[in-house]
């Protein structure tokens, strides 16, 4: 019941209760849910790499997240054999 100068137009009561439509979400099913999609991605790059050093050690810093996210999610120790055969 105020009397204010707006800059903008009024937004109808119909307008503001309408509902958003849904979002598309990419469906992608991997088989180890518990990485996510960005150690897929970082594999995906170390596997364009040339061999040498710099691969050899992105490999090994992925892995070590990979065990860090399998333990998240796991709570149950793992051996790094099974982290470098996922």
């Amino acid at each position: 019941k105020l009397d204010v100068d707006s800059p903008f137009p009024i937004t109808s009561k119909e307008v503001l209760q309408q509902r958003p439509e849904p979002l598309d979400y990419p469906q992608n099913h991997p088989k180890y849910r518990f990485y996510g999609n960005n150690i897929k991605r970082m594999i995906d790059v170390a596997v364009s790499w040339d061999k040498g050093d710099m691969r050899s050690g992105l490999e090994y810093a992925i892995a070590n997240h990979m065990k860090k996210c399998y333990l998240t999610w796991n709570k149950d120790t793992v051996e790094d054999s099974v982290i470098f055969g996922h």
